[in-house]
């Protein structure tokens, strides 16, 4: 019975003694995802959810026009870039958005796996379930000095 005791304890400490270096990152990716119904205006989590909107949009080029004000103002320098995005990343989220990242293709519902703060309160990666893969797609979202501070998209792959 001591020995028991001893073992369950022994396997209690390595247990909580990894959870404590791992990191809070590590941890939330544990947790179930997180639905996102109605985010905060000021939250990453908003600015996906608006892109998600604007991605299902039946119309490409309404779609686009709604979805363009959430880029953030460095993807939008130059006619090339932007081209860019419209024809290639925003024409991959438009087709795929429904499918991918909504269970219910009528409603900007979405799940968020974990989020990643990679400069404080600067810059953040959200990444949102996909359907389709075991791993979730990245939203790269950064504060735009252009956008009196708010966040905007910078890079965006959910339209993979």
């Amino acid at each position: 019975m001591r020995r028991l005791a001893l073992a369950f304890s022994l396997a209690l400490f390595v247990l909580l003694a990894g959870v404590a270096t791992s990191g809070c990152k590590d941890i939330q990716r544990l947790l179930p995802a997180k639905t996102i119904e109605d985010p905060d205006k000021d939250s990453p989590e908003y600015v996906v959810q608006q892109i998600i909107k604007a991605a299902m949009n039946d119309d490409f080029e309404v779609a686009w026009k709604q979805f363009r004000p959430w880029l953030h103002s460095q993807q939008l320098q130059t006619h090339a870039s932007e081209l860019n995005w419209k024809q290639f990343n925003f024409n991959a989220m438009h087709r795929n958005v429904k499918r991918l990242y909504l269970e219910d293709p009528t409603k900007p519902v979405f799940k968020v796996d974990y989020t990643e703060e990679i400069k404080d309160d600067q810059e953040i990666k959200v990444f949102v379930v996909n359907m389709a893969s075991d791993m979730p797609t990245p939203v790269l979202l950064t504060r735009d000095p252009a956008a009196n501070n708010e966040w905007r998209v910078r890079q965006c792959s959910l339209g993979l």
